[in-house]
């Protein structure tokens, strides 16, 4: 697909870019796990069991220690029957209690739409800047929560303005 800009049957592509240097020439941050699935229901419909899969396998693969996971950045793809599937996925996996600081929810959807096969990159941009400028971006499209969000049972905040990036007591970020 073409982007068209400044033409009159422009389409709105997007392009994000990437610049990865090897770990001993790291500046700002560190990529430490990733993985993919093709796990849903048909194209409208995410698998929550196959997003808690995915999730499970990354942690334990990689030795992350949810507890110290103060914010995701959520895909986020503003559909009344996807978001509701992935945030109380996230929910359950990192299994908050009202005692622990709460799950912070973000996506970058909000502020730029589904930017389609960029939408990853565009998510780990953003995230990287907020740890550069050390705040997190609000949801600013956010109005109201989904009502088959369970944000209480699973202690998830969903960003309705900047806050600071959250830093645990030894100043480490997780994400």
């Amino acid at each position: 697909m073409w982007c068209r800009s400044f033409s009159a049957n422009a389409n709105g592509n997007d392009l994000c870019l990437l610049l990865l240097k090897r770990l001993s020439d790291a500046e700002h941050d560190v990529l430490s796990g990733h993985d993919g699935n093709e796990d849903k229901l048909n194209f409208f419909v995410p698998s929550a069991a196959g997003q808690e899969r995915l999730l499970a396998n990354i942690y334990s693969r990689n030795n992350f220690d949810t507890r110290k996971i103060l914010f995701v950045e959520a895909h986020g793809t503003g559909t009344p029957v996807g978001d509701p599937i992935e945030a109380n996925c996230l929910g359950r996996f990192f299994n908050r209690s009202n005692l622990d600081p709460p799950l912070l929810l973000g996506s970058i959807k909000s502020n730029l739409g589904h930017t389609e096969g960029a939408a990853g990159v565009a998510s780990l941009i953003k995230v990287a800047m907020c740890m550069f400028h050390r705040d997190i971006t609000a949801n600013i499209q956010f109005t109201s929560l989904n009502p088959k969000i369970d944000a209480q049972t699973y202690n998830l905040h969903i960003l309705q303005n900047f806050v600071p990036f959250p830093t645990l007591p030894n100043n480490e970020k997780y994400l």
